[in-house]
């Protein structure tokens, strides 16, 4: 059955009698399934770590379920262009959403005013259970066509919100750099924009949101906490779904030449000849469609990794599960040894139309199903390990087989029109909603994608006569291509932004002729010492920049270090004496430099900056203090520094200046600073014992002299040479750098 007939099916099946249809699956042994219904048609779904499910519904409605009940009041609600692929498709939750409350989504605005439809991110502060204001970060270009919006945000381990962008249904898009369709986009969370983008050095008009490009529909994607690992599902055309690994810079060749050939799956679109030269980075998995569909594979539409510390047995841990629209199954490879193509391992069968998949913080595994796509429908899904037998992990046979000479049958199809309004029935069937959805031509270019209708009537025209020019060969299912890297490290781990510096990047699996790069540029000199080493030449980076390093073996298949690679601030160079406590600090994200590729390590630091210092170093990179109230008369909200200072003083380590003020511009003595970091790292409670007349010009009892005695006698000072400790001096930006990693041990 071609994927047009199936459309054309699913109205007919829409207009019957409802019969039920929403099927649950069949799981391994020792597993159990709780089921959440009642939700409209749902795209996606994000788990806070409360264990509140946050649901998107197509229509423009966030859901939540708390303690396993679908609430009435939705979270939010936006006004979205639903038709076909649009509406709310996307949502993530801040990774300090425990104290900031923030939620992204990403969804389709109406035409209105002359402007056209487009997709938008947007930012909402939670207030319980009720969504806040809305905060938009980023705009997304006109839409012509309703098909291939992606929308899957997630955040990386880097704090970068990543954003999968389909290309319109405009395969041009997916290689053109000055639009942001048919990408991965990379922001802050604050809708700026990285400089170390792999495009943000490019000449205008590129777009320095993108991260990687030559995507066709990437309709979700997953990041693997700790490693940083992206894999990215998209949606292909007539042949091959796939899964690539995320890396800067990456091209993955869907588009018209120049210079792409329409890479789907690891071979030219249509033809067996392999997608392996540069640019094109391939997939590690594919798998091929499987006519009829369904119940043949026909999209893939949720994939994520099982990361929970605990919870299914240890053969999970660390596998990436994904589901396929039409096939009704979730299977699962090993990123780091996949399968041949086809050869999944199967979890769990019997879904009705999965749109998405998520390793739960609990240990559990989550998926969204669309069920019968019609009013109170669809379901979350709670896959739990309850042990008592055995979990067998029985390999599927391999999909990717066809007869060797396919052609189409001309279909003459009729044009049915919805004229009957669903409704709501406890045992809804499922409507084959439109899902592979082609544009007939004379020929046989198709271009199916995994759609959601939300229109109750659709026209088609009856499909046109194709030749048939599409003949494969029995040898069509490729041979696995080589297995990607690992990159564990590079040594030395900084140099200077100006590029030179001669480094051995540690791994596995490093296959002779492959290449590298550092933050998406090529390195220079590459040579694989052996299977676990590779020597190369760093190139030049911006200034003040983390940078990930890649390792590409041949076939395109790479591996990467996040953030591996520091291209040193132009201020603090190699043998500076902070130079490592600076780019201690920088990795941690307790700080990002001065500006302009600088530390400022002679600067003195100011009160209000120490605050955020402090505050970092505690609770680590990612928190964000509660909104400030306005208890100092000198720092009023909402000021920049206000929520950080207003922190410190609830925590006791501050009581400010004096006058009801915290003087936030003053800079900080070093006698201050003495106490700021004891009762940092031991409460505010903390008393340091009786001094002992160590410094010449800290005489006890000076207010100060215990303090700084104790700071002395934990290893974080020595003083400032001759017997003194400078108690009056201004902390500077360098020495404050070194305070920080000697007291929290970092």
């Amino acid at each position: 059955m071609t994927k047009r007939t199936f459309i054309a099916l699913g109205l007919l099946i829409f207009l019957r009698p409802v019969a039920p249809a929403q099927r649950l699956p069949t799981l391994p042994p020792g597993f159990s399934l709780t089921t959440i219904t009642g939700l409209d048609p749902v795209t996606t779904m994000a788990l806070a770590p409360d264990g509140r499910i946050f649901v998107c519904e197509q229509g423009g409605k966030v859901r939540l379920i708390v303690n396993g009940v679908l609430l009435s009041t939705p979270f939010l609600t936006v006004v979205v262009d639903s038709n076909y692929e649009r509406g709310l498709l996307g949502i993530t939750l801040d990774p300090n959403f425990s104290t900031n409350q923030y939620v992204y989504v990403y969804y389709t605005v109406p035409a209105s005013g002359g402007n056209a439809a487009h997709n938008r991110v947007s930012r909402f502060t939670g207030n319980g259970n009720q969504g806040g204001s809305e905060v938009v970060l980023l705009e997304l270009d006109p839409l012509g066509s309703q098909l291939h919006n992606g929308g899957a945000l997630h955040f990386g381990t880097d704090g970068k919100l990543y954003i999968a962008v389909g290309n319109n249904h405009v395969d041009a898009n997916s290689q053109d750099l000055t639009n942001l369709e048919g990408k991965i986009l990379r922001i802050n969370s604050d809708g700026s924009v990285p400089p170390n983008n792999p495009f943000c050095s490019t000449s205008p008009p590129d777009r320095c949101e993108i991260w990687a490009y030559g995507l066709r529909n990437p309709f979700t994607f997953g990041i693997q906490p700790g490693t940083g690992i992206n894999l990215i599902n998209d949606v292909g055309e007539d042949t091959w779904e796939e899964i690539d690994v995320g890396v800067a810079g990456a091209n993955y060749g869907w588009g018209p030449p120049p210079p792409a050939v329409f890479c789907e799956g690891p071979n030219v679109r249509g033809s067996p000849i392999p997608c392996s030269s540069p640019p094109f980075t391939n997939p590690i998995y594919w798998y091929e469609h499987v006519e009829p569909e369904p119940p043949g594979p026909c999209a893939i539409t949720g994939g994520d990794f099982y990361s929970a510390a605990s919870g299914f047995p240890s053969q999970y841990f660390g596998m990436y599960f994904f589901a396929d629209l039409c096939a009704g199954w979730i299977d699962y490879i090993d990123p780091n040894n996949p399968p041949g193509a086809g050869l999944a391992t199967t979890f769990a069968t019997g879904l009705t139309m999965a749109v998405d998949v998520l390793g739960g913080f609990d240990g559990n595994l989550y998926y969204l199903d669309r069920g019968n796509n019609g009013p109170a429908g669809s379901l979350v899904g709670i896959i739990s390990y309850t042990g008592g037998g055995p979990t067998p992990t029985p390999t599927r046979t391999p999909t990717a087989t066809r007869t060797p000479t396919r052609t189409s049958t001309p279909t003459n199809t009729p044009t049915p029109t919805n004229t009957s309004t669903p409704t709501k029935t406890a045992t809804p069937t499922k409507t084959a909603t439109p899902t592979i959805t082609r544009t007939p031509t004379p020929t046989s270019t198709r271009t199916p994608t995994a759609t959601f209708t939300n229109t109750p009537t659709l026209t088609f025209t009856p499909t046109k006569t194709r030749t048939p020019t599409l003949t494969r060969t029995p040898t069509l299912t490729p041979t696995p291509l080589p297995g990607a890297p690992t990159v564990s490290g590079i040594a030395p781990s900084s140099g200077p932004s100006a590029g030179g510096t001669a480094v051995t990047i540690t791994g596995a699996n490093f296959v002779s002729g492959a290449t590298a790069k550092v933050g998406g540029v090529a390195a220079t000199g590459v040579s694989v010492t052996d299977s676990s080493h590779v020597a190369a030449t760093v190139p030049a980076l911006a200034p003040g920049t983390l940078d990930d390093v890649t390792v590409i073996n041949p076939g395109n298949l790479p591996g990467a270090l996040a953030q591996g690679w520091l291209a040193d601030f132009l201020d603090v160079p190699q043998g500076n004496p902070f130079h490592d406590d600076v780019e201690t600090i920088f990795r941690l994200a307790i700080t990002a430099g001065c500006g302009g590729g600088n530390y400022c390590p002679s600067s003195s630091v100011t009160r209000q900056q120490m605050a955020v210092f402090l505050l970092k170093a505690e609770h680590g990179s990612a928190y964000g203090p509660p909104a400030c109230t306005g208890i100092f008369a000198d720092v009023p909200c909402p000021s920049q520094y206000a929520n950080w200072i207003e922190r410190l003083f609830a925590e006791g380590i501050t009581a400010g200046c004096g006058g009801n003020n915290y003087c936030p511009t003053s800079p900080v003595a070093r006698q201050q600073m003495a106490v700021f970091l004891l009762k940092t790292e031991h409460g505010s409670a903390y008393g340091p014992p009786a001094c002992a007349g160590i410094f010449a010009d800290v005489p006890c009892p000076s207010q100060y002299a215990n303090w700084i005695e104790q700071l002395h006698n934990e290893g974080v000072t020595a003083g400032c040479g001759g017997g003194d400790y400078c108690p009056a001096a201004p902390v500077l930006r360098g020495q404050m750098a070194t305070f920080l990693v000697r007291t929290f041990g970092f």
